[in-house]
């Protein structure tokens, strides 16, 4: 049975999903929120993908502009509330948000008590229903925040599951009963490229020194925590590997726009690639999602250490390595 009752989902109108939300979340979360719009079309759905943290950095923006964007042409969301720059940012999205007047607020996230009171601080009639903290200590310390929340359930962390997909299922049909999942996204949210994505990516290849002949590996470098990030040192000893196994293929960095500038530097400083420039190139997504996937689709290998690009790049079936924690 379902922590939501039928009849108090059917009279509900606006209901805002929160979770700090990456590329690679939406992959799965957006084939649910999909199910759930076709099981309750009378839910207006909101998105706020802030992640409710303080500290603030540019690739962060990078990341909400292209996730926003990707989001905006799924038609799911009515309104997306993006990751704030900051605590008076994030004050002035709740406020925003707190004029929806929603009747749901779900939330999905590894840190729940913040969420709850966000959740809360959003809407104080709104039926609240989210995770609970992990381990007894943290449930002592959440008391007054989590006693808001009308549902709540526990991450099922040790389950197996055989897709990510399935585990995301559980945890949505855990708060709103059965979702029937459409054939297309079966394995991750399918990504139809339009033409225009399709033909900026052509061009943008044929702007390249690339031979149309030469097999086109991405590397993506950089991740949305440091931790996972390649070194500079890292990074150029693959370059060099890869370039001096396979000397005949064209190496596309997908970096944030806004390390372009250090990724560029750091490759002119080092003789050892001086006569390799024309075979690599430098990629950054920007206010088209679609571009991104397109650009991957022509790819024949893609190594990361962003799981984002990985889940992304599972979904367009392009064979990949992924460098992950």
């Amino acid at each position: 049975m379902a922590l939501l009752t039928e009849q108090e989902i059917k009279n509900s109108k606006r209901l805002l999903f929160m979770t700090h939300l990456a590329l690679g979340d939406f992959v799965y979360n957006g084939v649910l929120l999909k199910a759930l719009k076709r099981a309750y079309p009378n839910l207006v759905i909101d998105i706020w993908i802030d992640d409710c943290r303080e500290r603030q950095s540019t690739s962060r923006k990078d990341r909400s502009d292209i996730l926003e964007s990707w989001i905006a042409k799924t038609g799911i969301a009515d309104m997306i509330f993006p990751i704030a720059n900051g605590n008076d940012d994030r004050r002035l999205a709740a406020r925003r948000a707190s004029k929806r007047k929603y009747d749901i607020i779900f939330y999905l996230s590894t840190r729940p008590e913040k969420f709850a009171e966000f959740a809360y601080t959003v809407s104080k009639s709104a039926i609240i229903v989210g995770n609970s903290p992990e381990g007894k200590l943290k449930k002592i310390m959440s008391f007054q925040v989590m006693r808001r929340v009308k549902h709540r359930f526990e991450f099922d962390l040790h389950t197996n599951s055989t897709h990510i997909l399935e585990k995301y299922k559980r945890y949505y049909e855990y708060c709103f009963g059965s979702l029937s999942i459409a054939q297309e996204d079966q394995y991750g949210l399918g990504i139809a490229l339009p033409d225009s994505a399709k033909q900026q990516a052509q061009k943008w290849l044929e702007q390249q020194d690339q031979n149309e002949h030469m097999p086109l590996v991405l590397l993506n470098p950089i991740s949305t925590s440091k931790k996972r990030d390649l070194s500079g040192h890292t990074l150029v000893f693959l370059i060099e590997s890869l370039l001096k196994k396979y000397p005949k293929i064209h190496i596309v960095l997908n970096v944030p726009p806004s390390s372009q500038v250090g990724v560029k530097a750091l490759l002119k400083s080092l003789p050892a690639l001086k006569n390799t420039a024309h075979k690599i190139s430098i990629f950054s997504a920007h206010q088209d999602f679609f571009v991104l996937p397109a650009l991957m689709n022509l790819c024949n290998f893609i190594v990361t250490v962003e799981t984002s690009i990985m889940h992304i790049a599972a979904s367009l079936n392009v064979p990949q390595m992924a460098i992950v924690r």
